[in-house]
């Protein structure tokens, strides 16, 4: 990740638009693990998902799979990929 938690939300609220290319939005593997320990108590998930959403009815979509290495696929976590492919149904 590019960017933590913490700096999406800040660029959220700042309006910079380089957080629309930051790979943070798609390396989030929606386990809501940000979302519990923010003290804040906010569902960092769902903006990165409406980020993702933003970037892709654009028509623009940087997760192609089938460009990743067999050696990447061993290492990369199960959960990602689950959220991967959910990314690209909604």
């Amino acid at each position: 990740m590019d960017l933590g938690p913490d700096k999406v939300i800040r660029y959220v609220v700042l309006d910079r638009t380089e957080v629309l290319n930051s790979n943070t939005i798609w390396m989030c593997a929606s386990c809501y693990t940000c979302a519990e320990r923010c003290p804040r108590d906010l569902n960092i998930t769902k903006i990165m998902e409406a980020l993702r959403q933003i970037i892709l009815r654009k028509k623009i979509d940087r997760t192609k799979v089938v460009k990743i290495s067999k050696k990447e696929k061993e290492t990369i976590p199960q959960l990602a990929f689950v959220s991967l492919f959910r990314k690209n149904i909604g």
